[in-house]
């Protein structure tokens, strides 16, 4: 007589494999990137099918959202069911939704910016390991890095010399400076300023105001260059 389980039911004789679970892994990867809604979802049921654990999937589907999909929501969407799935031990619909969602999601190849910066992200990365491979310093840390809250900044300082705190902070002087340097050139580059425009009149005549850079700049009829002038 065969034996039952503590519900009265026969376990399944074992089921035969028919495929290596890495090229399983890497077939609903590639679907997804690829946006191949159907194949994605035949990947997945083979995975199913070939016992694969639920929790495994669900790992590969977060990996997934973070290497390649561009919204946020993906990565949420994948990482919440991945909690869920470890918690519950299986959800089935919930899995194939995230799937079909990332089938659909934009990826960083649809965007030339995102294109950009992920190949920028790959080529630093190899060219950071290689450096360390071969006992070498990558490079140097930029000197306007050393504010009062690094070791070397703080060395300076008690040294008696100056140090750069253009970019330290968030609410006063430095964060009014960050505001107003990308008022006036629409981005925030260390070459285009320099440390003694932190000591514009006007930059500390906000701070104590206690104004937002643009209030100031409205309040006196001035333009953000002359905001971090320092000719009054």
């Amino acid at each position: 007589m065969a034996q039952t389980d503590l519900f009265g039911n026969t376990p399944e004789a074992k089921k035969k494999s028919f495929y290596n679970r890495y090229d399983l892994l890497s077939w609903l990867i590639k679907t997804m990137r690829i946006g191949d809604t159907e194949q994605a979802i035949q990947g997945l049921w083979l995975m199913l099918c070939e016992g694969i654990p639920q929790k495994v999937i669900a790992k590969k589907l977060v990996d997934f959202a973070s290497e390649d999909a561009i919204e946020p929501e993906s990565f949420n969407f994948a990482f919440n069911a991945y909690q869920y799935i470890k918690e519950v031990g299986q959800e089935t619909n919930t899995l194939s939704r995230v799937m079909i969602h990332l089938c659909k999601a934009r990826k960083h190849y649809s965007s030339l910016e995102e294109h950009k910066l992920e190949v920028k992200r790959i080529h630093i990365r190899e060219v950071t390991k290689s450096a360390y491979k071969k006992g070498v310093k990558p490079m140097e840390v930029p000197e306007w890095i050393y504010d009062i809250y690094t070791a070397k900044g703080k060395s300076l300082k008690k040294s008696g010399k100056q140090i750069d705190e253009r970019f330290s902070g968030v609410l006063t002087g430095s964060g009014l400076f960050c505001r107003a340097l990308y008022l006036r050139d629409g981005t925030i580059d260390p070459s285009k300023s320099e440390m003694e425009d932190l000591k514009s009149t006007h930059l500390a005549k906000c701070e104590k105001e206690k104004l937002t850079a643009d209030e100031y700049l409205k309040k006196y009829g001035i333009t953000a260059t002359e905001f971090l002038s320092n000719d009054q």
